[in-house]
């Protein structure tokens, strides 16, 4: 007991001195900030170019990426739901007419400069941005796509579908901070609008002028923003970052901003109501001091005889498909069309390939069921290459996926890999005509990118396959925990071959932005290199495409043939039968933690014959302690007749120690497949234990109460740490249902051993609560409802009776208190635990020596 006391005090005191370190250190060394270290977001436009995995540099040490022109941007209306531009740019330049084919000079570079290798290219196409959907509450969209200009590319992917609340309905748990809806860049005039989303605050804002239209525009300069107790200078996009940060969902800001140029520039005053942030699918996601990764960007890979290196983008001496400004096309409801030309060569007669990227949404009709729900999670993508030369021409092209897909939870949530491995955040998936579904993890890729005998940093997925079949693929994406982005050939509906060259699975960005230690949150994605095809003069291939972008619902993916991406592991045949139960659940009391309460009652009722054995053989074996006791010390020199003994009083009590095993055994399948659920079905994401907290606003997560990332050492509270940068109530609480139900129910210790045994269930008790601290709140509140109701059932249940023919087990007699001289005496005599040990071992010893003569004997 004195050890134990020991122990304890040793335990607490270090814990105090943990503690009132972790404070000084705070308070007299403030810690850095980790955000440096940790995947962000740049804002449009404030860094320079740099380069990326595949991208070549030429010696002088000049990046062949170009920088954006500093034309003005084209103006977007704001108050619309589709991606109609006005026909005039801010500079008051006509448009060109759609469809019409502008000259070498205008619509390409300079082509003596175009036809050097690594070249600057000049550029007379100014950037410009679009987007197609809505974020309105009554839009009949589900995504809001903003597309660049620059190689012809989709910039971000946000899901913007509502409940009948109103609310997101996958809304940005990573982002408790109000949502404006624009994007900017850092110009010579300041904060400059790019891009405005239609229906969003930004495009709502209401100006202070009475004459001037509602809303936010491309081309505005945000020289000021005025919020509740918070008033800040606008100068660059992080100045209007950071003032967002410090609002809340339906805040009320104040923006003034300066509209023209010159003479002409007027000052105007709007104000917006901010709302919460909607997933973003995709975005431009960088590290640090680096520019964004843009999504479905287009390279040329071959021209007649010449192809590309292995590992490079695209063939250099001609111009950019990934880095020049396209020529934005006709404008049409719910499509944007990009073209851009590529020159052959410096002669008259070289002629021109001219690339067509075209990509369109869908949106939901009124009164349409499910599956045009499931359409409008689309978009469509159609590539064409027209050889506008006067000879044949073998061409052939490569398309890249998406990038920067969204991260949160990636500390703390356990994905499945369909093989053997640990699957990362966002992984690729892709399946071969015929075959099952695959997965490349983020780690997997982020392992072959840093060996220095591997190839390089690309990872064929289709290696060592010859045959069409082979090379033929179902779908190719980039997966999360909840979320996909998922590419297939043909319409949807009626998908078709994806046949291609080749496929390959890549990290996205510099590798040394990603500590080795999350290597699980790389940014990756795919690359499809198409099959060379001869065109002749004047002729057009066509490349047709329909892009999942949405989450992973069963009734989702199975409307795109893509049920096989969600994966529920070896205990997917209980996981499934508990997700639909805790729907039906959900459909009665309209909040899935009850939903998780009426579960863990129905299982405990199911098994609740097999619980109250259990329970009656804990409380039997609580009885019998001191008649075990008792044989223990009458035969503790013979151990086969103490087992002996203790058999016959077991059998005479009808009592069996492992029928209370049955219970913790049944449970476990329920145990582990509410995990695998928790972690698969997107409706369990976002759904709060009490609607209207902030804190346990995430069932699949843990329930963040305090975040205590910057007070703790990094091998405590960062995200790869033992306890994560979140202080958590449920674990704790579980836990010390656990250690209750324990200290209430054992059985007193009959011995040192038994004893120790005790002991050490407390301690690894805890060490339990280390483990699972990071885990499900969902599955926290089952433990917890699940323990409640053994204490209940335990509390409820009647003491047992003896039988009939023995008489009642009499505790031992309490020892006479020794005197103080006694005790003074005998304290010395008081052996140690190891002592104890000590003496149990040779008397065991001992007694197996006397029986083994004693059978030499017989």
């Amino acid at each position: 007991m004195l050890v134990e006391k020991r122990l304890v005090v040793f335990l607490l005191a270090s814990v105090l001195i943990m503690i009132g370190f972790v404070f000084l250190r705070v308070q007299l060394i403030p810690p850095p900030d980790m955000q440096g270290q940790r995947l962000a977001e740049t804002p449009g436009g404030e860094v320079p170019g740099a380069k990326v995995p595949g991208s070549k540099t030429p010696a002088d040490g000049k990046p062949t990426s170009l920088e954006p022109g500093d034309s003005k941007l084209e103006t977007e209306k704001s108050g619309e739901a589709t991606a109609e531009h006005d026909a005039k740019t801010e500079g008051g330049a006509e448009k060109e007419p759609a469809g019409k084919e502008l000259p070498a000079s205008e619509s390409t570079s300079d082509a003596a400069a175009s036809a050097a290798p690594g070249a600057t290219v000049q550029r007379t196409v100014p950037e410009q941005w679009l987007t197609l959907g809505s974020f309105a509450p009554d839009s009949p969209y589900r995504i809001l796509v903003t597309f660049s200009n620059r190689g012809a590319a989709v910039e971000r992917v946000e899901l913007v579908e509502r409940r009948d609340n109103g609310l997101l309905r996958y809304r940005d748990l990573s982002k408790k901070h109000g949502y404006l809806g624009l994007h900017c860049r850092a110009s010579d005039s300041g904060c400059e609008v790019t891009v405005v989303g239609a229906g969003t605050p930004a495009a709502l804002a209401k100006p202070s002028q009475g004459t001037m239209a509602n809303g936010l525009r491309a081309g505005d300069i945000i020289e000021e923003a005025i919020g509740e107790g918070d008033s800040r200078s606008i100068r660059r996009p992080s100045d209007l970052d950071a003032f967002l940060e410090g609002t809340k969902p339906w805040q009320s800001v104040t923006l003034r901003v300066r509209r023209g140029a010159g003479d002409a520039a007027v000052k105007a005053q709007f104000q917006a109501t901010l709302d919460h942030h909607p997933l973003e699918l995709i975005q431009p996601e960088a590290a640090p001091g680096q520019p964004g990764n843009q999504s479905f960007l287009l390279g040329l890979c071959g021209v007649g005889d010449k192809k590309i290196a292995f590992g490079e983008d695209e063939l250099p001496e001609y111009l950019s498909l990934r880095n020049s400004h396209w020529q934005v096309g006709e404008a049409k409801k719910d499509e944007v069309v990009f073209r851009q030309r590529v020159p052959l060569g410096t002669e008259a007669d070289a002629g021109e390939l001219e690339f067509v990227k075209r990509f369109a949404i869908v949106p939901v009709s009124a009164g349409s069921g499910e599956d045009a729900t499931s359409r409008a999670y689309q978009l469509r993508m159609t590539i064409e290459v027209i050889n506008h030369t006067a000879t044949p021409r073998t061409v052939a092209h490569l398309l890249d996926g998406p990038t920067g897909l969204p991260l949160e939870g990636w500390w703390y949530l356990n994905k499945i890999h369909p093989s053997w491995g640990g699957a990362g955040a966002r992984d690729v998936i892709w399946r071969v005509r015929g075959k099952g579904h695959s997965l490349r993890s983020a780690v997997q890729i982020y392992k072959q990118a840093t060996d220095e005998d591997s190839t390089g940093p690309f990872t064929s997925v289709l290696a060592g396959q010859s045959t069409v079949e082979d090379r033929t693929l179902d779908y190719i994406g980039v997966d999360t925990q909840y979320f996909s982005a998922v590419m297939q050939a043909g319409k949807y509906g009626s998908p078709a071959s994806l046949l291609c060259q080749d496929a390959y699975a890549m990290p996205v960005g510099p590798l040394d932005a990603v500590p080795r230690a999350a290597m699980k949150t790389l940014n990756t994605t795919y690359r499809l290199i198409d099959v060379a095809t001869e065109l002749p003069p004047d002729a057009k291939m066509e490349r047709e495409y329909h892009l999942f972008l949405g989450p992973k619902s069963e009734r989702l993916l199975a409307d795109f043939a893509l049920s096989d991406i969600m994966e529920y592991g070896w205990f997917g045949w209980i996981a499934k039968p508990l997700s639909r139960l805790l729907h039906i659940f959900h459909a009665i009391v309209g909040n899935y933690g009850l939903a998780i309460i009426m579960l863990t009652v129905l299982v405990r009722g199911l098994m609740f014959p097999i619980g109250r054995k259990a329970a009656r053989n804990a409380q039997m074996m609580q009885e019998l302690a001191p008649e075990i006791k008792k044989i223990k010390e009458k035969y503790k020199n013979d151990l086969e007749k103490q087992t002996q003994a203790q058999r016959e009083l077991w059998k005479r009590h009808n009592f069996n120690p492992l029928g209370g095993c049955w219970l913790m055994f049944l449970q476990l399948p329920i145990f582990i497949g509410l995990y695998r659920c928790l972690s698969v079905d997107i409706e369990l994401r976002q759904a709060a234990l009490i609607p209207g907290l902030e804190w346990c606003s995430n069932l699949a997560g843990p329930d963040m109460a305090v975040y205590w990332g910057k007070a703790l050492p990094a091998f405590l509270g960062s995200e790869t740490g033992w306890l994560g940068p979140y202080l958590n109530i449920l674990p704790i609480f579980t836990i010390v249902l656990f250690l209750v139900q324990q200290k209430m129910f054992t059985p007193p210790a009959t011995d040192d051993q038994t004893r120790m045994q005790q002991s050490m269930m407390k301690y690894m008790m805890i060490f339990m609560g280390l483990l699972f601290f990071k885990v499900a709140s969902g599955l926290c509140v089952y433990f917890i409802a699940s323990s409640l109701w053994g204490i209940g059932e335990r509390k409820l249940l009647p003491k047992p009776a003896p039988p009939k023919n023995s008489e009642p087990a009499k505790p031992p007699e309490s020892p006479a208190k020794p005197s103080p001289s006694a005790r003074r005496t005998a304290a010395p005599e008081k052996k140690s635990f190891l002592q104890r040990l000590k003496e149990k071992v040779e008397q065991a010893d001992a007694n197996q020596r006397r029986a083994s003569r004693r059978k030499r004997r017989d």
